[in-house]
């Protein structure tokens, strides 16, 4: 009933009439935990009346001998709007038992036209409530979710994995193949193609090299680490490769996929095809996604690429240059793993109205520059700056338009430069901050103050001591320190309430944290040192103190 009305105010009683048709539900179900969410969650979606709890209790198709889960389910997905059905049937893509993330499904749902352009949305937002709707209809389980709500990861229960191959083989949508005799299912008509790590990568060259599916717009590697040829499928819109290690970029497998709307792959591209990898990257003419995240890429991006007016999300491996000066890029929302260019001095910034999401190295240019482009960004929700290598001091983000805006930050100083922290420095909506300082004195009563925090790294140096006092960091819930000149740490008692996960990286801490004890909602504690900086007695009062931790992992690292 709690899931069937998710409005119900808790202190009032559920109306007697949904309430006995409730149990009718629950004696429909058989007991069956699946059939029991998903019911539910259907009937979330409807209007909590008992005309119409009514209308579905006499037209489900219950199942009998056993089958009433599979029932349930299969009536849950008739219920779905059409453009959500084909959003479901996305997650036979993935192997089983499978954590999907939510961005990456979200701008390949994008890739492929399922999200309609509504007022005042992006296509993100859109895409984002259809995935919160599945949840909601208990179709998809939520693995982990950002510190501002946002889907992290996602699965899906094995049944309804099944079912959504089921019905994505009757609607031909697309061909999952997890095992070798399932490449028979190959045809003609296939349109979207996954193939599972269980694969022998050779039969899945010959099968794609005899031009089995020439209608092929959506291709899928998983943890596969060798690339078939796949340069005849000249129609593909989306290509994903999730493994993590690095394929040899080799020209005679790519070719020209001037189709592509989304692309992720983590390639390893040596000097002597960099000419074709560029043009290949340049060939993509309405890209919307691109992800190298991972990859070794000896060269830039060439500049044609920052011309699609297309592009939305850009991941690149650290540093690859950004978009030439003067380009004006009015759909992209994600910039991740480029560095400034010099000829932003005397030419111009890129225009990047709509970015969301920025991380940023700052090269050896003048510092108005790196103001120049950080003031046009209105939006900005997620920075992250990498300082270390510009002598100009620390950029005052105080200055600019998204200031109140910002969620989470990532500042990477140069150690040279001496930091005192300020009150107001940083934005107080931040849910995520991680922070690499030379600080002038203990940044805790500046950063216990940011009430919205939930989780925190803290690395540098500059100090000897900190302090958390009492009614400090009221939300935090992970902190991860590496401060290699702290010795002394002390935590007040009704500082930290909420914390759940604390990683201590290479302190050197004379004696254990004053106030550890006081921690009592931690969940896990890690505790890894160089060398043998913490005794056994250390170690010994350590866990003595956090008997109620259930995690406690205490490890010395030697050094080289």
């Amino acid at each position: 009933m709690k899931k069937a009305l998710p409005n119900q105010k808790a202190d009032e009683q559920y109306p007697d009439d949904l309430y006995n048709l409730g149990k009718q539900f629950v004696k429909k179900c058989g007991g069956l935990p699946l059939a029991l969410v998903v019911l539910s969650g259907l009937l979330s979606k409807k209007h909590a009346t008992y005309v119409v709890w009514s209308r579905v209790m006499e037209t489900m198709n219950w199942g009998v001998d056993g089958k009433q889960c599979i029932a349930i389910i299969g009536s849950s997905y008739d219920d779905l709007p059409f453009s959500l059905k084909s959003c479901f049937m996305y997650f036979a893509t993935f192997p089983e038992d499978n954590e999907i993330g939510g961005d990456n499904l979200c701008r390949m749902w994008i890739a492929e036209g399922f999200i309609p352009q509504e007022e005042n949305k992006t296509l993100e937002d859109t895409a984002e409530n259809f995935l919160e709707e599945l949840v909601q209809r208990s179709m998809v389980q939520v693995s982990k979710r950002n510190w501002d709500g946002s889907i992290v990861c996602c699965r899906i229960h094995d049944i309804l994995h099944s079912l959504a191959i089921e019905k994505a083989k009757e609607d031909n949508f697309l061909t999952a193949c997890s095992k070798i005799v399932e490449m028979q299912n190959w045809s003609q008509q296939t349109r979207r193609l996954a193939i599972h790590r269980e694969i022998v990568m050779a039969k899945v060259t010959e099968l794609l090299m005899s031009s089995a599916t020439p209608n092929l717009r959506s291709l899928w590697f998983f943890e596969i680490d060798l690339m078939p040829k796949i340069s005849q499928f000249v129609y593909l819109k989306v290509l994903h490769s999730n493994s993590w290690r690095q394929i040899d970029y080799e020209p005679e497998k790519f070719g020209r996929l001037n189709q592509l709307r989304y692309f992720r792959a983590t390639f390893c591209v040596h000097s002597e095809d960099v000419c074709s990898f560029q043009k290949f990257i340049s060939g993509m003419r309405f890209l919307q996604t691109l992800n190298l995240n991972g990859s070794k890429i000896p060269c830039d991006l060439p500049d044609c690429v920052w011309h699609v007016k297309t592009l939305r999300h850009v991941i690149l491996p650290p540093y690859l240059a950004g978009p030439p000066p003067s380009i004006h890029l009015i759909n992209i929302q994600t910039l991740e793993g480029v560095r400034s260019r010099e000829s932003w001095e005397t030419t111009g910034v890129p225009k990047l109205p709509n970015l969301k999401c920025f991380h940023i190295q700052l090269c050896n240019i003048q510092e108005d520059t790196n103001i120049t482009l950080l003031g046009t960004l209105e939006h900005l929700i997620s920075l992250e700056i990498d300082e270390r290598y510009v002598p100009f001091p620390i950029i005052d983000i105080r200055e600019f338009p998204f200031y109140h805006r910002l969620q989470t930050l990532n500042l990477l100083l140069n150690d040279q430069k001496k930091v005192a922290l300020e009150v107001g420095m940083l934005p107080i909506h931040l849910t995520w901050l991680k922070l690499y300082i030379f600080s002038q004195g203990d940044p805790m009563p500046v950063l216990e103050k940011l009430q919205n925090l939930r989780c925190l790294w803290l690395a540098g140096s500059g100090f000897q001591q900190m302090c958390c006092s009492s009614g400090g960091f009221v939300q935090l819930e992970e902190l991860s320190l590496e401060l290699k000149q702290v010795e002394e740490w002390e935590i007040e008692e009704g500082a930290l309430p909420m914390l759940k996960q604390l990683f201590i990286f290479y302190c050197h801490l004379r004696r254990v944290p004053c106030g550890l004890q006081h921690l009592t909602l931690l969940q896990r504690l890690v505790w890894i040192s160089w060398g043998p900086t913490i005794s056994k007695t250390m170690e010994n009062e350590i866990r003595s103190l956090c008997k109620h931790v259930p995690s406690i992992d205490i490890k010395p690292v030697e050094s080289d």
